[in-house]
């Protein structure tokens, strides 16, 4: 939520601006492009959160939390759809229909409330963590598919298989290895893997050719906003468009 919200921050003025002025071409290209870089950034986190969730609750809690460990799994999916869906239901405040959002969180409290009273007596904890990841799914499918429906909006790139595949390879790689050479990882040797993970994520990215033009254009409207430069990882894009 962290990594979406920061985008969001930076992409609201933007898309303000571009539907006052009409520009609903400009409005469409800009909101798959953030999109997919909040799915390419959040993705490796996801799954890495999914593969060492027992490990990643006894580094922070102890080992009373690690029967926590599918719950957070759950939870990290349903975040990995809300990080998503995010941008795109942004736009529902951008074009005046602030009431949907109101109707659609009520359906996902309705839903919560139900879900809960059903899935908790049966399955503990791991029913309230899918009680919660459908409810808020639900409200945030409500919104995407209510802006779609409005201004027939939708960030959806063939582009999203060259970076689900490059994470799951990249996943494997570091989960495997990690077991195999360290057993049980220290929290300093998640961190070392998790390096790694990212060099491979990202070299993988770069020889699937998943980044393109318009991910160089909003590098740069994030580097203006944030005043963090980038232009380094830019000319290395720029070589492999």
């Amino acid at each position: 939520m962290i990594i979406s919200s920061s985008f969001g921050s930076i992409f609201m003025p933007i898309i303000t601006e571009l539907y006052s002025q009409h520009r609903t071409k400009e409005l469409k290209e800009t909101n798959a492009t953030v999109t997919k870089w909040i799915f390419l950034t959040v993705l490796p986190l996801v799954l890495l959160m999914i593969m060492f969730s027992e490990r990643v609750l006894r580094i922070l809690y102890g080992l009373d939390y690690i029967a926590g460990a599918s719950a957070l799994s759950i939870l990290a999916f349903a975040y990995l759809i809300i990080s998503v869906f995010r941008p795109t239901n942004q736009i529902i405040s951008t074009i005046g229909r602030t009431r949907l959002i109101m109707v659609n969180t009520t359906v996902g409290a309705v839903f919560d409330v139900i879900l809960n009273f059903y899935l908790i007596p049966v399955y503990g904890i791991n029913g309230a963590a899918v009680a919660t990841a459908i409810s808020i799914i639900i409200v945030n499918a409500l919104g995407f598919a209510e802006v779609y429906m409005i201004k027939h909006i939708h960030p959806l790139k063939l582009n999203y298989f060259k970076i689900f595949f490059s994470a799951i390879v990249s996943a494997l790689v570091v989960y495997v290895a990690t077991k195999t050479f360290f057993g049980t990882p220290t929290i300093y040797i998640l961190i070392i893997m998790f390096i790694l993970y990212m060099i491979v994520y990202f070299v993988l990215l770069l020889i699937s050719k998943t980044f393109e033009q318009e991910d160089v254009v909003i590098m740069k409207a994030m580097e203006e906003k944030s005043g963090i430069r980038s232009e380094w990882v830019r000319n290395v894009i720029g070589r492999f468009l």
